[in-house]
């Protein structure tokens, strides 16, 4: 039988589906004064956007402060998403954690 049953299909596309929802009422795209209120164009765009300004801020703040990679290595970075309700709106925190990887 395929790995990729129908079972396990329904289901990846039941979690992309609750993650747009997620990510529609973080944007705030429900009220009426939003720009894009009522529809999901460039949501999963304007996500990666905020996410990937976020990680480079926290990332050109903390470079001198953890071990910044030399020419050669890698960097590993760990991100941790929490969501707080903040004067009644959901409000997304990213942390950043810095690792470079030596060998």
């Amino acid at each position: 039988m395929d790995p990729f049953s129908v079972s396990t299909a329904v289901r990846a596309n039941q979690n992309r589906q609750a993650l747009l929802e997620w990510l529609y009422s973080l944007d705030g795209r429900q009220r009426p004064d939003h720009p894009r209120h009522g529809v999901y164009t460039a949501l999963h765009a304007d996500t990666l956007h905020a996410l990937g300004s976020a990680a480079l801020a926290a990332l050109a703040e903390r470079w001198h402060q953890d071990a910044s990679p030399q020419p050669g290595e890698s960097l590993l970075l760990l991100l941790e998403l929490d969501v707080r309700r903040v004067s009644g709106h959901a409000a997304l925190r990213l942390n950043l954690g810095l690792s470079a990887e030596r060998g």
